[in-house]
């Protein structure tokens, strides 16, 4: 039975119909709550944003439960009780919500209560503000955004402090590879929890900001690089690990750049594009490492920005500048050619010879390592196609990319290249670096079986060097394991690293994997190696990486010459 007000008051009709009224003349959303017979009634605007069941409920727990902020949910009811018991005829707070895409909204709810003469409240009158439509709040993360960064640089340097201060702009390495595994939607979920967890680490006198797309920003007043190398070594001993959301593992690192204000900077924008300009050298680096601005190293994004422009200048201009390498590779029993690796070069018109480690990198975040890509393969095909008409069982490896892969067309392409020089599928291998394994195992074991049923051999290059378990070699269909460089160098027979290639060696040969072991320069290293029966070399020992003139004459011009001598 519905029980009755002090006649005196208004009562729950009257104050939901004021609502009703006022919400089509303001952007807040107003309710109104019967304490008595515990009804609550909120404006019919505020279903265009949030997926509340109506606007009516008997049952406040149930009604606000999944739209709010799972750390704010302790406030919410906590405040939500202190409104019903009327403590004080004014209340406020702040909490974060769920709207209908899943973004995370701060608002503001407010409440005054209307009560009978003996200080009970019987009727609750307030209303609910976005706060993010009117401050500083990014949807996704409930995190300060760039407009706020900028307000608060701004304030801070009208304040003209003497204490060394910086900005860190973090960028995810990578992210579009998530978003194109599980989706935008997951895609924010990571964004979040990484937001997170960078709030969590930093200390007081600094705040995160999310920035554009997959970007962060730490504004760290009165610090020093050394707490700021500390800082990003927390954050990012927690991203070098796989990671778990929704019952999905993923895995992605964070590249960091810094600018220090007053010495890169003394104006706000000036300093977050120095620390950003910072950032985007750390990517074009390798990733997953913290730049700090210098002038030496601004010159150097400059120049790489020019050879950006010219790298597309040379795609345009039918892969000018380009050309292919080869390095020998040879039976590790009898010093016999085997084959050789394809390896790209690129000359600019201005700068020279560029070393890939700085042009390769870019081909691949801007895509443009499809085109050259295949460029690549019908390169290596036709000299092999040409050398096999000598050495019959010439073997041709060449480096792909995970991003070639998941190109729809690639293996099309590969297919039509084979039929055009009639080469035999078995004396193609495609290498790809062990550092690729993380973006998507799954993916990768269809890719291999898909290519092991075609016919086609399939390496695992850089072997040891990057996320890899031996044991998901049992589940990748791999002909070849490449042991990096790295591991020869200055090896002795009591050293870790020949017994790692020992160790690595006898487990593929049980699994019917052949090894080659790149890096061998010198005769003692071949002496040590060669204990260990590896299938093949690669080296400079037997041979450098050579143009395709000079490496026919070297190694394929006479029958004698199949013998690689050292």
């Amino acid at each position: 039975m519905r029980m009755e007000y002090n006649s005196k008051m208004i009562n729950f009709d009257q104050a939901s119909t004021i609502c009703d009224l006022l919400d089509n003349n303001t952007e807040d959303y107003f309710f109104v709550w019967d304490i008595i017979n515990d009804i609550f009634k909120i404006s019919p605007s505020i279903l265009k944003e949030f997926d509340l069941e109506g606007t009516t409920t008997n049952n406040l727990k149930k009604y606000w439960d999944k739209f709010i902020y799972d750390e704010d949910k302790e406030v919410f009811f906590y405040s939500m009780n202190k409104i019903k018991l009327g403590t004080s005829d004014m209340n406020f707070f702040e909490c974060r919500l769920l709207n209908k895409k899943n973004e995370i909204i701060w608002v503001s709810f407010r409440g005054s209560s209307l009560k009978d003469k003996n200080g009970h409240s019987q009727i609750i009158f307030g209303y609910i503000t976005n706060i993010g439509k009117n401050t500083k709040i990014d949807f996704i993360t409930g995190l300060l955004n760039r407009s706020k960064l900028q307000e608060d640089m701004i304030n801070f340097f009208n304040k003209r402090f003497d204490f060394i201060s910086s900005i860190m702009v973090i960028g995810i390495d990578d992210f579009k590879n998530i978003n194109e595994k599980y989706g935008y939607l997951f895609g924010d979920k990571v964004i979040r929890s990484v937001g997170e967890k960078i709030a969590s680490i930093i200390p007081k006198n600094a705040n995160v900001y999310k920035i554009d797309g997959d970007k962060f920003a730490v504004f760290y007043k009165d610090t020093n690089k050394q707490k700021i190398k500390s800082l990003f070594k927390s954050i990012k001993e927690y991203m070098n690990a796989f990671h778990e959301i929704d019952n999905n593992y993923y895995f992605c690192t964070v590249s960091c750049g810094v600018a220090l204000y007053p010495n890169d900077a003394v104006k706000s924008m000036e300093l977050f594009e120095r620390a950003n300009s910072a950032m985007e050298f750390a990517k074009i680096k390798g990733k997953n490492k913290l730049e700090f601005f210098s002038k030496k190293l601004y010159s150097r994004k400059i120049r790489l920005l020019t050879l950006q422009e010219q790298l597309r200048e040379s795609i345009r201009n039918n892969f000018q500048g380009f050309q292919l390498y080869y390095q020998p590779q040879v039976k590790a029993s009898n010093y016999e050619l085997k084959g050789a690796e394809a390896l790209l070069r690129w000359n600019s018109p201005e700068f020279g010879q560029i070393s890939p480690l700085e042009f390769i990198p870019f081909l691949e975040e801007s895509g443009l390592i499809i085109q050259v890509g295949k460029w690549v393969i019908r390169e290596a095909l036709k000299m092999c196609r040409y050398w096999q008409s000598i050495v019959e069982d010439f073997k041709i490896s060449i480096n792909v990319s995970y991003i070639q892969l998941k190109e729809e067309d690639f293996k099309i392409y590969l297919d039509k290249c084979i039929n055009e020089f009639q080469i035999k599928k078995n004396s193609i291998i495609l290498e790809l670096t062990e550092s690729c394994w993380a973006s998507d195992f799954k993916f990768l074991i269809k890719k291999f079986d898909d290519f092991e049923r075609y016919g086609i051999n399939m390496a695992i290059d850089d072997f040891g060097t990057g996320y890899s378990s031996l044991n998901y070699l049992r589940n990748l269909p791999v002909d070849i394991v490449k042991i990096d460089r790295s591991f020869v160098r200055q090896l002795t027979e009591k050293s870790y690293n020949f017994t790692f290639i020992e160790y690595v060696v006898k487990l593929m040969h049980s699994i019917n994997i052949r090894v080659c072991i790149e890096g061998v320069e010198t005769s003692e290293e071949f002496e040590i190696i060669n204990k260990v029966n590896p299938d093949y070399i690669q080296g400079y020992l037997f041979g450098k990486p050579e143009s395709t003139k000079v490496f026919y004459e070297k190694f394929i011009n006479t029958k004698e010459q199949l013998l690689v001598k050292i």
